[in-house]
């Protein structure tokens, strides 16, 4: 570019059908859309112009997803964990308890989120 008249000589090849339709440019493609349309945390960042669901409408699902998950494991907290039960992972101890308290808020948590973002999409 910086030789002779600073002009660019660009040749396009055409796409085959074959080429179009094949898995890795389909996966690609889709993969892009769906996750910059459907993901709620990283459509934050890559929200279509044409979509009516704006960023702010975005933020705020998110945030109630996080207030929502955070109420739900107070309301279990500390709910009796037996001695031994924990298991040491590195710094971080692990009870059976935990878990099944995670997996309990997620299902009182889902439902009302899932709810929210879809009166906000349409």
């Amino acid at each position: 570019m910086e030789k002779e008249d600073g002009k660019l000589d660009l040749e396009l090849q055409v796409a085959s059908k074959k080429e179009i339709s094949g898995f890795k440019n389909l996966f690609y493609a889709r993969t892009a859309t769906k996750l910059g349309e459907k993901h709620l945390w990283l459509s934050l960042f890559t929200r279509p112009p044409h979509n009516p669901f704006t960023r702010a409408q975005r933020l705020a699902c998110c945030i109630s997803i996080l207030f929502a998950a955070m109420v739900t494991n107070a309301m279990f907290y500390n709910f009796g964990t037996p001695p031994g039960d924990a298991i040491q992972v590195g710094p971080l101890k692990v009870s059976l308890t935990q878990i099944k308290i995670g997996i309990q808020s997620s299902i009182i948590v889902i439902p009302v989120n899932v709810l929210v973002v879809t009166i906000f999409r349409k």
